[in-house]
């Protein structure tokens, strides 16, 4: 993954390295404050499937104010 924060918008490009498709539902976004409190999660979707070598970039926006955020995790929903 390469992920860039940019005004409370994750842009992230998601890379299938496997030698098959990936089949997946949703990509779930946590952002955590410095005592790893959930400041807020975003879900974000970039299709049905990726395949095997190709990228796609997830675009995931909130309102929240991330201007406290050290720690980003994502969860692939399947």
């Amino acid at each position: 993954l390469n992920a860039k924060l940019e005004n409370g918008k994750l842009i992230v490009e998601v890379h299938n390295t496997l030698s098959t498709t990936y089949n997946l539902k949703t990509i779930e976004v946590s952002y955590y404050d410095n005592s790893n409190n959930i400041i807020t999660t975003v879900k974000g979707y970039i299709g049905p499937s990726i395949d095997s070598d190709n990228y796609r970039k997830l675009i995931v926006q909130t309102d929240a104010d991330l201007s406290n955020a050290t720690k980003i995790e994502y969860t692939i929903n399947k």
